[in-house]
């Protein structure tokens, strides 16, 4: 039985946090939208995704996770994202992304990438 998707979003000075349990698909795909782009339009100095809860991830959600990289690029702003589960990651393998996006092992780890 697949895990219920959930979003959570947690804000302090510096760091806007989206964890995120569950599948990411299309059915999940907008909530996980609205909570990144309701951090990223807070003025905070790094943004941090959390997939290590994310169960499955597919075409949907990457265009979202992709879509938010390339806002903060954009923005000059810092996003991390915190590595998945293995499905998560071989996606990101296979689709090459995992070359371009800014993962991540632990939400403190900085950026290798710069």
């Amino acid at each position: 039985m697949p895990q219920e998707f959930g979003v959570e979003v947690t804000r302090d000075d510096r760091v806007s946090t989206v964890r995120v349990r569950g599948e990411i698909d299309l059915a999940a795909a907008e909530r996980l939208e609205q909570a990144l782009k309701s951090v990223q339009d807070a003025p905070s100095e790094v943004t941090i995704l959390d997939l290590r809860e994310v169960t499955f991830l597919d075409s949907t959600g990457l265009r979202t996770i992709t879509s938010a990289d390339a806002r903060a690029r954009k923005d000059g702003h810092e996003l991390r994202i915190v590595r998945g589960s293995d499905q998560v990651q071989k996606l990101l393998h296979v689709t090459g992304m995992d070359k371009i996006l800014p993962l991540v092992d632990d939400p403190s780890e900085p950026l290798s990438q710069a």
